[in-house]
């Protein structure tokens, strides 16, 4: 959270954060590392700047990997390859956000809100805390990043429970839903009935059928 006075230290906290292993709106490097009984080490490269065979096979002796079969998918470094065999840094989703709009004028809004973004790629959610404009869109700003969805319960020949959804993460399935709400009985699950926008109209789904917001 920044204002008109503020902003432009923005690029220097997401600096310090990566300084510590914290990495805002980014993701590691596809690049996968199985490791093998035997055979040494087999290289595929399906990108156009990697690491040597020589620069790779020194980070997997340092790492005490001897046997294994790495596969680059996109341009890496050698430090890439550290952080995903180490799993050393923390991915995480972040928004800017612009505060006290209240005292600046609409040009300059504007202005500063290309300015965040040129430097961060981030598009701030502006809003203003003492008279509480754009509050509603900084809650979906914070929903849309914490990466979850909202899946609302109906029992059998009653109405659907639209106050106290189940909250699991984006990605999950009907099973996952079913473990949330009841462990020992999940196991029982053979299927369900959907409404929302994971399906065209009311649709009877398997375990496995992923969910929707």
């Amino acid at each position: 959270v920044v204002d008109d006075s503020t902003y432009r230290l923005l690029p220097r906290m997401l600096n310090e954060l990566e300084e510590l292993g914290i990495m805002v709106n980014k993701r590691p490097k596809r690049i996968n590392v199985e490791p093998q009984q035997s055979g040494g080490i087999y290289i595929e490269y399906n990108s156009k700047s990697a690491p040597t065979r020589q620069e790779v096979k020194e980070v997997l002796d340092s790492m005490g990997i001897y046997n294994a079969k790495v596969t680059f998918f996109e341009d890496a470094t050698a430090d890439d390859l550290v952080d995903v065999i180490s799993k050393s840094n923390v991915y995480i989703k972040g928004i800017a956000v612009l505060n006290k709009i209240d005292r600046i004028a609409d040009a300059s809004i504007e202005s500063i809100s290309n300015e965040i973004y040129a430097a961060t790629g981030m598009k701030p959610v502006c809003i203003s805390v003492a008279n509480k404009s754009n509050m509603e869109l900084l809650k979906d700003a914070i929903f849309e990043a914490l990466d979850i969805i909202r899946v609302y319960l109906k029992p059998k020949d009653e109405a659907a429970d639209m106050q106290k959804p189940v909250i699991v993460k984006a990605g999950s399935t009907v099973m996952d839903v079913a473990k949330k709400v009841n462990e020992r009985k999940s196991a029982e699950l053979r299927y369900a009935y959907v409404q929302g926008k994971s399906v065209k109209f009311e649709t009877k789904v398997g375990r496995e059928h992923i969910l929707a917001d």
